[in-house]
């Protein structure tokens, strides 16, 4: 620009500046058009918009880009299926404000959804979709000759189909208790049943085994006791030992030593046509454990447990619930272990002298024994992978 008066380069400098001076002023204004809260803006939220396999127990979560400030008491976050029904939910803020989390009240069914969030900060309501798919129970079979019929209410009964598939036995279909039916036992040359059928599922139930029907039930009580030949005593046996009987069909094969049994056993008085394919000691107490009786002309046979083989699988393998969270060993920290040591006082969850047995198998090893006993002489149902020649040394 050459030389410049002083004059001059204040000209020059006021020239500059004067643009300067109005953007201030129109940065002030809009601050106070908008109100001293900055507007939120979601910058992440789960499940992700269109997600299409979320689980059914999912918790939905929203990032801001800031915290909520004034807004932190207009949150309204919700979410709703596909038919516009709003989903029994709890909203909540993370401790710093940035971040809200809806947690539905149970589990979701399958279908589409639509969750939406607002707070007086945003600029409008922010809303996605997602979707929870239909997925088969565990319990659910391909389908095949047995019927797994299982009590939704009862804890281990989901076990059934895995005891089923880790014995090979996988040509299974699966029904509620609620839906055993003449229709649902049609076509199945076994069931294994647990929990009591109401009376006309009942009736429909003896009528196929006096057909030829096989059955093998647990626990069973009125109509089904007297089924299978039990007239239950009223008292019980609890972590009792079985026996398997070597000299009846079913139970030849089987481990010559006491089994752990972790469940309770009702004490019955077996019919005279009853045959007793195990026993449970207890101290100096002996009660029959499994048996199996003939019904009808036409080969129909029950086989019963007098306790929940499920329970008494589950919980050998996994421990005494019991001793959840102690420290029984005495050797720091709390560990799987100590599920299973009793101490000076107690006995053992399994007995260590008995540990090169599997015990838990060979509970699973009774079952499939009695379904191959009850259906080898008209329909043998396949079974795959099993064959052992050594004994597994573990539970």
């Amino acid at each position: 620009m050459g030389a410049i008066s002083g004059s001059g380069r204040t000209k020059v400098a006021l020239s500059w500046c004067r643009p300067l001076v109005v953007l201030v002023a129109v940065a002030v204004v809009w601050s106070a058009a908008r109100g001293s809260a900055p507007i939120q803006t979601v910058v992440a939220q789960f499940p992700a918009d269109g997600a299409a396999d979320i689980p059914a127990g999912i918790t939905l979560d929203v990032v801001f880009d800031r915290d909520a400030g004034d807004a932190v008491d207009s949150l309204s976050f919700t979410l709703r299926d596909v038919d516009g029904n709003p989903v029994p939910a709890g909203a909540r803020w993370s401790p710093d404000l940035t971040s809200a989390t809806l947690e539905p009240a149970g589990r979701l069914s399958p279908g589409r959804y639509e969750a939406s969030i607002e707070t007086s900060s945003m600029a409008s309501a922010y809303t996605w979709s997602f979707e929870v798919p239909a997925r088969p129970r565990l319990s659910s079979g391909p389908g095949g000759p047995v019927l797994l019929v299982t009590d939704n209410r009862n804890p281990y009964d989901e076990f059934y189909a895995e005891m089923l598939r880790a014995e090979g036995l996988t040509s299974f279909t699966s029904v509620d208790l609620r839906d055993l039916s003449a229709a649902a036992l049609d076509g199945h040359a076994v069931v294994l049943l647990s929990g009591t059928p109401d009376s006309e599922a009942m009736s429909q139930l003896r009528g196929w085994v006096e057909s030829g029907g096989q059955l093998i039930t647990m626990r069973p009580e009125g109509e089904l006791a007297d089924l299978a030949g039990h007239s239950p005593t009223g008292d019980s046996v609890t972590n009792g030992s079985l026996w398997a009987d070597g000299s009846s069909t079913a139970g030849r094969g089987l481990a010559s030593t006491p089994i752990a049994v972790h469940a309770p056993a009702r004490v019955i008085r077996e019919d005279d046509d009853t045959e007793v394919v195990a026993r449970l000691t207890k101290e100096d107490r002996s009660s029959v454990a499994v048996t199996m009786r003939s019904v009808g002309s036409a080969g129909g046979n029950v086989a019963a447990f007098t306790f929940d083989l499920a329970q008494s699988v589950v919980l050998t393998r996994q421990g005494n619930p019991r001793w959840a969270g102690q420290d029984r060993d005495g050797i720091p920290p709390v560990r799987p272990n100590d599920l299973f040591f009793g101490g000076e006082s107690v006995d053992d969850w399994v007995d260590l002298d008995e540990v090169d047995v599997p015990q838990a198998d060979e509970q699973m090893r009774l079952l499939t024994s009695l379904l191959s006993t009850m259906t080898n002489n008209a329909s043998p149902i396949p079974r795959f992978g099993t064959s052992r020649t050594t004994p597994r040394r573990y539970w």
